[in-house]
């Protein structure tokens, strides 16, 4: 409380590029070098070029995340599932623009039983470029004028997300109660129970233009109220 903010973020690792490309409904990645992977690595194969994604902002860029399962050589592996979307060894025509490929270096993050008193701006909680991200209790105690936060808890660039119980509580109708909690650039998140009360979108899903944003995948909003 009293203007603080907590980040915890990390910063991604750079990955050689794809040797062929990833077809839609496959589950496997070539890389045109050594990976170094294991097994539970989060890979993420981005898209550099503006509206790649859609043509709504220059900022959407395409790609995915993908979660290895098994590694098959020094520069194949296998992921869970199987990929969403056609992704190139190209990202455009044109110039010769490369698909980019990263790890995730974070690991497991988990905040629970935590009441919240918002900062000056900002989200009050942060959480960047993480996988099995899980958010339990937490209260946030919206407030609006001086020291209104228009963002609660924020999740970006992060891989298998459970948020349950998350409960923001407005103290006013004004701005100071705005996104709650926003889901950014993230995939594969669970989002159960909890009360959001907001004038202005209640959960929020969408992302920034920071390298490595790829587009919000498998959301699942489940028995959560929405006011």
């Amino acid at each position: 409380s009293g203007g603080g903010r907590l980040v915890i973020q990390s910063e991604l690792e750079p990955l050689p590029g794809l040797a062929t490309g990833i077809t839609r409904g496959i589950n496997w990645i070539e890389f045109a070098a050594a990976h170094n992977l294991a097994v539970g690595d989060v890979v993420i194969v981005y898209n550099p070029v503006d509206f790649s994604f859609s043509l709504a902002r220059a900022y959407y860029r395409d790609g995915a995340m993908f979660r290895v399962s098994k590694v098959e050589s020094a520069t194949k592996v296998t992921f869970y599932g199987v990929s969403p979307v056609q992704l190139d060894v190209l990202a455009a025509t044109g110039p010769d623009v490369p698909m980019l490929c990263y790890r995730m270096s974070g690991g497991e993050v988990v905040i629970d039983n935590l009441s919240i008193i918002p900062p000056e701006g900002g989200a009050s909680i942060n959480i960047v470029g993480h996988q099995s991200v899980k958010i339990g209790r937490v209260l946030h105690r919206q407030h609006a004028g001086t020291h209104a936060s228009p963002t609660g808890v924020q999740i970006s660039r992060c891989y298998d997300v459970d948020i349950d119980g998350f409960r923001p509580r407005a103290m006013s109708t004004s701005s100071g109660d705005a996104y709650p909690l926003n889901i950014a650039n993230s995939q594969n998140v669970r989002i159960k129970g909890g009360s959001f009360y907001s004038n202005w979108h209640c959960i929020a899903l969408g992302g920034t233009g920071a390298v490595g944003c790829v587009p919000c995948r498998e959301i699942v909003i489940d028995h959560a109220t929405l006011m």
